[in-house]
């Protein structure tokens, strides 16, 4: 399934906390953060988090699940960051986008979740069109 957690952010220096994603019912998700306009030296730190309240009000960083990146002039402009959390302990997870040092813009993040018990899966509503296949064996 693929979820629209975080809308686009103009330039600056603050934390990003995105929605909460359900996990019941799948095994792992991917989190990616698209970025737009990156200041050199911005120092950007995508960072997983679980808890069992769907609010993520008791979310706490997942131990070493996090993308950190330093920007210089000329490659963090357009480009990604992911995180991906294989079978998470808890039941929500989310994940936080640290901008700091400099301005970053974010063009939004999207939550990818993967090995769902059930398939077709009915996508989120920030999906408008989509498609399933099944390859033959």
């Amino acid at each position: 399934m693929i979820t629209r957690v975080e809308p686009a952010a103009a330039a600056g220096q603050t934390t990003l906390t995105s929605d909460v994603i359900d996990m019941k019912g799948f095994d792992g998700v991917t989190f990616i953060a698209f970025l737009d306009d990156v200041l050199d030296t911005a120092v950007l730190t995508l960072q997983a988090q679980q808890g069992d309240q769907s609010d993520g009000s008791d979310a706490t960083n997942l131990a070493g699940v996090a993308a950190s990146f330093t920007a210089d002039p000329t490659n963090a402009d357009d480009n990604m960051l992911a995180v991906e959390v294989a079978r998470p302990t808890k039941r929500f997870v989310r994940v936080t986008l640290t901008r700091a040092t400099a301005n970053a813009a974010v063009d939004g993040i999207i939550a990818v979740q993967s090995n769902p018990a059930e398939a077709p899966v009915t996508q989120d509503a920030s999906v408008l069109a989509t498609d399933f296949a099944l390859s033959p064996t």
